[in-house]
């Protein structure tokens, strides 16, 4: 115990001091220190531009443009400023490990490209949220669409698009990229998008969408100046789809196509994608490896005119679990990862102390909480009179104290995963958001005897003394032992560890959890759903400004623990309602110093009320190859976003001398001849 506790405080003292560098100190540390996006990067031409060698090979073939007409005319430019080991140079591979495989290359079709930066590293916004934690004052920065101004009333916001920028096919992005993707997919109802008409509405009314050229567009709202507008423009979350492809799979376009088609036409074997981002999806074998490499028409480039990015490829490795790639690390067959296994954390950061480790290891802030989700829904997935009889409990105040009071936070980030990055949770937000204040935050601390009292109260007893609880006589079930199912997704360790931890709590007071882990497909299936207890889930409420989704309800649809039923119908808990009025209100709230009064006062509601109930937090950390340049030393592993979003990917790099080679890769560039070879690929453009 005494070697553990030497080796807690030596971590700490690294902690705090790491922290301390962060509050001025440190020349790598970026948090807050950049006064507008314009000291980040501008939009300019510049007098001469360069490319990667193997993109130079392939125009000198005939095979690509010259690199000045695959850029626009004014591109986006990082600035050095950003760039804390300097401009870079070409070459090197980021390898990564990865225990999800891509479903299809189009999230905004219904499906996903894999985490782990499947998804950000193809895509581009016309905002980017991301980098707000580098700014002073956080706010959405420009990406594809260079700036905007409000109309005087608030009502209609106008856009101007980067003009010049082109898919990775060599078609040109213009405005009609962004109509055919809200229109056409966000707005339509029979396809399944990350995004719908409900989330679009503001006072009451659907956000339309107008195009005023091909690089002009304006959004017309129904309530002044909805901020979170801007927010909803992301590229994760609003990626951009390229109308010259789609619409040919498009039912609307396409009298030979219906919806399957159109759902499909982006699966994953559909190969290369057509991307905007800087890499683009070109090989994948399933159970075995997915490969990016470089977008010849990528619109980036640096302040010396070299196009972007530097890196050749990204190669992902297929794991089992996310586990895997901790170990990888150790190995050197990884390049990055945040460590999302903390029963790690010791002896990965032991090894980072050797000189001979191939990584550097980092500490992120704490902003990753976990949570049981209690399935609240009276109108969604109801299949028997013990599940009607369990949402009933759920929605008991008293029943989610009990839980609270049930369960020792400290103990099991103590006992289950014994690092400093890991400590009780209390609910709401977590202690690292830019909205935590402590003194709003009610505490349920470990007491079973109080939890026992509580479930007592509610008519639960033990006439069998089995250790378990029966439910009481006037219920929809008398009698039945009280038993619940905590889901789990079976690729996170973290979760599964905390889960175990957290049965034998809720045994002791008479509940029998039964564990139930599943692959990421029935996982997410159970959740679309509603067919589940309770959820055993990573909280994603650090930034509520970023994603109030996952705070309450804003849609038929949100929070996805309490989804509204086929026709809309849902039962909001009147705590419930209220945090969806705020969390509404702020959407339209141009005054950050008024959202802020407003999100504590959904942080008090939600922790009175126990609208989740807490466990643990985590400060993850994260872990890269000391081969590769141009990562901030307080890069946060989540907050505004992942943390292959919260440094560009474009902007890092890798000394020549101590490269890997990448030939292997290079056969993959996509070029305008290799997409038009392709059975799949349809486009407006031929």
């Amino acid at each position: 115990m005494r070697r553990h506790m030497m080796w807690t405080l030596g971590i700490v003292c690294v902690l705090a001091g790491s922290l301390l560098a962060v509050g001025g100190e440190d020349p790598k540390a970026l948090g807050g220190t950049f006064l507008s996006a314009s000291d980040m990067f501008e939009y300019r031409s510049l007098p001469a531009y360069g490319e990667a060698p193997s993109l130079a090979e392939l125009v000198a073939q005939g095979k690509l443009p010259p690199v000045e007409e695959r850029l626009p005319e004014q591109p986006f430019v990082w600035k050095s400023s950003v760039m804390v080991d300097g401009v870079g140079v070409y070459g090197d591979v980021l390898r990564r490990s990865r225990g999800s495989e891509p479903e299809c290359w189009q999230n905004m079709l219904g499906c996903y490209s894999a985490w782990d930066g499947g998804e950000g590293l193809k895509n581009e916004g016309l905002v980017d949220v991301a980098l707000m934690w580098m700014l002073a004052n956080p706010e959405p920065v420009p990406n594809l669409a260079t700036h905007w101004e409000w109309s005087e009333d608030g009502y209609t916001l106008t856009m101007y698009l980067l003009k010049g920028v082109r898919w990775s096919d060599g078609a040109e992005f213009t405005a009609d990229d962004i109509l055919f993707t809200y229109n056409d997919v966000v707005l339509d109802p029979n396809v399944p998008s990350l995004q719908n008409a409900a989330t679009w509405i503001f006072g009451g009314k659907v956000t339309e969408l107008e195009k005023v050229d091909d690089y002009t567009i304006r959004w017309h709202f129904g309530a002044t100046f909805p901020i979170r507008a801007l927010t909803l423009m992301d590229g994760k979350y609003y990626a951009v789809l390229p109308a010259h492809v789609y619409k040919e799979y498009h039912p609307a376009y396409n009298a030979e196509m219906n919806y399957d088609d159109l759902l499909s036409s982006a699966r994953a074997g559909n190969l290369p994608a057509v991307s905007i981002g800087p890499f683009v999806p070109v090989h994948y074998k399933p159970a075995s490896v997915t490969v990016y490499v470089r977008n010849p028409f990528y619109y980036k480039v640096d302040e010396r005119g070299n196009q972007l990015p530097y890196f050749d490829a990204i190669v992902w490795i297929q794991d089992p679990d996310w586990s895997m790639r901790n170990y990888r690390i150790l190995t050197g067959e990884v390049d990055a990862t945040p460590l999302q296994d903390a029963q790690l954390t010791r002896m990965i950061y032991a090894a980072s102390r050797d000189e001979k480790a191939p990584f550097v290891f980092q500490w992120g802030p704490f902003t990753q909480p976990f949570a049981l989700f209690l399935n609240y829904s009276l109108n969604r997935g109801i299949r028997d009179d013990r599940d009607a009889a369990i949402r009933e409990l759920f929605r008991t105040l008293e029943f989610r104290q009990a839980l609270a009071h049930a369960i020792d936070g400290e103990a099991i980030a103590e006992g289950v995963f014994g690092a400093p990055d890991v400590q009780a949770f209390y609910g709401g937000y977590p202690s690292g958001s830019p909205y935590y204040r402590e003194d709003l935050v009610t505490k349920y601390l470990y007491d079973p005897a109080r939890s026992a009292a509580l479930l007592a109260g509610l008519g639960f007893a033990d006439p069998d003394g089995d250790g378990v609880l029966n439910w009481p006589s006037d219920s929809r079930i008398p009698g039945e032992s009280l038993t619940v199912e905590l889901l789990i997704a079976g690729t996170a360790p973290d979760l599964i560890a905390t889960g175990e931890a957290v049965q034998p709590y809720l045994r002791a007071v008479g509940i029998d959890a039964r564990l139930r882990v599943v692959g990421e497909a029935i996982y997410y299936d159970k959740q679309e759903t509603q067919e589940f207890d309770i959820v055993l889930e990573p909280t994603y409420t650090a930034a509520p400004d970023v994603r109030p989704e996952t705070v309450g309800p804003i849609s038929d649809t949100t929070p996805w623990w309490h989804k509204a039923g086929p026709n809309g119908e849902r039962d909001l808990l009147p705590f419930e309602e209220r945090i969806g009025t705020l969390l509404r209100l702020t959407f339209t709230m141009p005054d950050a110093v008024q959202r802020a009064a407003v999100f504590r006062e959904i942080l008090t509601l939600m922790t009175e009320n126990v609208y989740t109930v807490p466990i643990i937090e985590l400060a993850f950390s994260w872990l890269h190859t000391k081969r590769h340049m141009n990562y901030p030393s307080d890069m946060p592993v989540y907050l505004y976003d992942w943390y292959h979003e919260n440094v560009p990917m474009e902007i890092r790099w890798c000394p020549e001398e101590l490269q890997l080679p990448t030939e292997q890769y290079l056969q993959y560039v996509p070029i305008p001849d290799i997409y038009r070879s392709q059975g799949w690929y349809r486009s407006t453009e031929d």
